[in-house]
């Protein structure tokens, strides 16, 4: 019976040792899908998952006059555009930024909005637009979609407009996400 006894305890110290040994045989790494370090080959998170969050962004490129030719303002004695700019996710219906109108701009002047709050961009399509912000209406001057991680660069995300003649600087900071 002493030897019964002898064969289970090493059976299971055996089988104990191979399960630890399975464990530290797993992939480590950003498991999570939303962030832009994410390994899909990582079986375990390990804690490195940093996250996406805009806080300034930037119009570097857009065209001069509208689709018909003429100057985008019609409020007489002025031609450059009032940039308003907006950022959501894709099919929402709520605006995540809203920016500040910058008043007769032009490409050399530093179109340049800072987020209030820093705004968590996840693995999901985004859509920007560009206003030409009117006193009658607003003429949309741009437009386009991006998916933040699909995107990912290391300080700024570039952005193209759908007509490609608009371009759009996304800067960020990488953080961890906060709940």
């Amino acid at each position: 019976m002493k030897f019964y006894w002898i064969i289970v305890l090493a059976l299971m110290l055996f089988l104990n040792a191979c399960k630890k040994k399975d464990e530290s045989l797993q992939k480590r790494g950003c498991i999570d899908i939303n962030s832009p370090f994410y390994d899909s080959t990582a079986e375990d998170d390990d804690g490195s998952c940093l996250y996406i969050y805009a806080v300034e962004m930037e119009i570097t490129d857009f065209p001069s006059k509208d689709a018909n030719g003429s100057n985008w303002d019609v409020v007489p004695g002025t031609t450059k555009p009032d940039l308003l700019l907006t950022l959501k996710k894709e099919d929402s219906s709520t605006t995540n930024f809203t920016s500040s109108v910058l008043n007769n701009s032009s490409v050399a002047d530093d179109n340049i909005w800072t987020t209030p709050e820093p705004i968590l961009m996840l693995n999901e399509g985004w859509e920007w637009e560009l206003w030409d912000d009117d006193v009658d209406a607003n003429d949309l001057m741009a437009q386009g979609s991006f998916n933040p991680i699909i995107e990912y660069g290391q300080e700024s995300i570039l952005l193209t407009s759908n007509d490609e003649k608009t371009k759009l600087t996304l800067s960020f900071i990488l953080s961890e996400k906060e709940e």
